[in-house]
């Protein structure tokens, strides 16, 4: 089993040089970004990574999600951002 994100308390605002739209998602969500994206992941409400992605793109496919409240995750060479993803 792989280590999974376990609170709230470590979901940050949004950085103002990423930005993760439309929320809430149905197919697809688009990222704009200042960084380089090195890795996305994808969190259900239990913590289990239900998304993985390296090098992502600018648009990610979550057609395969369930329709829920998801933590996303995004790893660029500064920082690390996490915010909640309603998924509908």
């Amino acid at each position: 089993m792989e280590a999974c994100l376990t609170s709230t308390k470590e979901i940050s605002e949004p950085a103002n040089d990423i930005q993760i739209f439309p929320n809430p998602a149905n197919q697809q969500i688009n990222i704009i970004s200042n960084s380089y994206l090195e890795q996305l992941n994808i969190y259900s409400q239990t913590g289990l990574k239900v998304l993985n992605e390296f090098t992502p793109g600018n648009s990610i496919d979550v057609s395969s999600l369930e329709s829920g409240l998801y933590f996303i995750e995004i790893n660029t060479a500064k920082n690390t951002y996490k915010q909640k993803l309603m998924i509908r």
